[in-house]
């Protein structure tokens, strides 16, 4: 599970670094005037600061959300000598058809104001194969398994070997699209490979947790099966508040109660991360169920 997460963490931190590397470039692309002179420290900070905002609103990318960034990305890139809100409202203009906007500021702009050569300026940003695959597999990501009342360790580990080989498919496309020099896009699927990286860790916790829920409930029967003086005990059970967890969700708590029910044991919610069991003489063991 460390390596799954490293890996995925080093090839998110290249992909930072290059986009880090061609936003200062950017910025020495643009013109220099005294206003501009400030302490390197502060803008330093001042990059760190618009890089943390970035990475932010990466995580809430879609491929069409991608698509439009992309597109005004690289109108603005282009035609650097139009005002941007211009650009935004010509492409609106165009019902956000990239060819169409292109075509007419092609037509409306001096050349020496162009950066680039014709033919990769009239190549959209994302073609439509592109575009469609990455839908597709957007999709196919937002496929979360539920767990039910009689979901067992076993379902569990089933569970999580999917979401272990979808991982794998969207780490081979990030590297790939990488390869090609299509950043944004990989940024794209290394994001939804570490998506699949925690659903992963969530569904083998649960695989894990069971049976070890199964020892400890068994254990505590048996010793108060053999006490003369007890005849119920109180145990607490500490799930987490799912913090770490997919979208903020506990889904270790569900599993854990749904477990605790299907045994016929009854429970209080002593807060959001922690469960109090109550257990008898006549409280069944793992094998007497």
């Amino acid at each position: 599970m460390q390596t799954l997460m490293k890996e995925d963490e080093e090839f998110a931190r290249k992909l930072q670094e290059d986009e880090e590397r061609a936003f200062q470039q950017e910025e020495e692309k643009m013109p220099q005037t005294s206003q501009m002179d400030i302490p390197e420290i502060m803008r330093e900070e001042r990059r760190k600061n618009k890089w943390c905002k970035d990475i932010e609103k990466w995580k809430e990318l879609n491929p069409d959300t991608l698509a439009a960034k992309m597109t005004r990305d690289k109108l603005f890139k282009t035609f650097r000598s139009v005002d941007k809100d211009v650009l935004v409202e010509l492409l609106y203009a165009h019902n956000n058809c990239y060819k169409e906007t292109v075509e007419i500021l092609l037509n409306n702009t001096e050349a020496h104001s162009i950066d680039g050569d014709i033919q990769s300026i009239k190549d959209p940003p994302l073609s439509e194969d592109v575009y469609y695959q990455m839908k597709e597999d957007y999709d196919n990501c937002q496929d979360i398994v539920d767990s039910s009342e009689d979901t067992s360790a076993r379902d569990y580990r089933q569970e999580a070997n999917k979401y272990l080989k979808k991982r794998a498919d969207l780490y081979q496309k990030a590297q790939r699209c990488y390869q090609k020099g299509m950043r944004d896009v990989a940024q794209f699927y290394s994001g939804l490979a570490s998506q699949q990286t925690r659903l992963y860790e969530q569904a083998n916790s649960k695989a894990e947790a069971l049976p070890a829920l199964d020892v400890f409930l068994d254990t505590n029967i048996n010793l108060l099966r053999h006490s003369v003086k007890k005849t119920k005990e109180y145990l607490q059970i500490i799930t987490g508040r799912g913090k770490h967890s997919f979208k903020g969700i506990s889904v270790l708590r569900p599993a854990v109660e749904n477990h605790i029910i299907q045994r016929g044991l009854s429970f209080t919610t002593l807060n959001q991360g922690m469960l109090e069991v109550k257990l008898t003489k006549n409280s069944k063991l793992t094998n007497e169920l």
